[in-house]
């Protein structure tokens, strides 16, 4: 009996987590700013995954339009720049990933590069969720 006690506690803890997919950011080597993913758009492909993550390859100017939903839940995503030579190295998250925001327009803001840059960036993510609704090549 204390065995299924047990059991059904461990299913509540579980079943009360929030967690999805983990994305993969495939960005251009050497990329700094501002990431902006446009979800739900449905004249855009979806994503596609592989080995068990969503796959983001952001285009050079650090714009990415997908038909696939804004992801909801927490997951460790990975974030990764793409060498010349076609190789990926990954990035240090807390060194070089910072102010990642969903916004209830559909948008998901990321910047890469180091905390000096994001620091003192004139950008937001508010600031560009505000510029994309006005300008959807933001």
């Amino acid at each position: 009996m204390r065995i299924a006690w047990v059991l059904i506690a461990l299913s509540a803890v579980f079943i009360g987590c929030n967690t999805r997919m983990p994305d993969r950011w495939l960005i251009p080597d050497g990329y700094v700013g501002w990431l902006v993913v446009q979800y739900k758009n449905p004249a855009c492909a979806p994503l596609p995954t592989s080995g068990g993550y969503n796959v983001l390859r952001i285009p050079p100017n650090g714009r990415l339009c997908t038909s696939s939903p804004q992801p909801d839940g927490e997951a460790f995503d990975k974030f990764e720049y793409i060498t010349v030579d076609g190789g990926t190295q990954e990035l240090d998250q807390h060194t070089m990933v910072w102010g990642g925001m969903a916004s209830s327009t559909g948008r998901r803001f990321v910047f890469v590069g180091p905390e000096q840059q994001f620091r003192s960036s004139s950008d937001s993510a508010e600031k560009l969720d505000n510029r994309c609704t006005n300008d959807l090549r933001c």
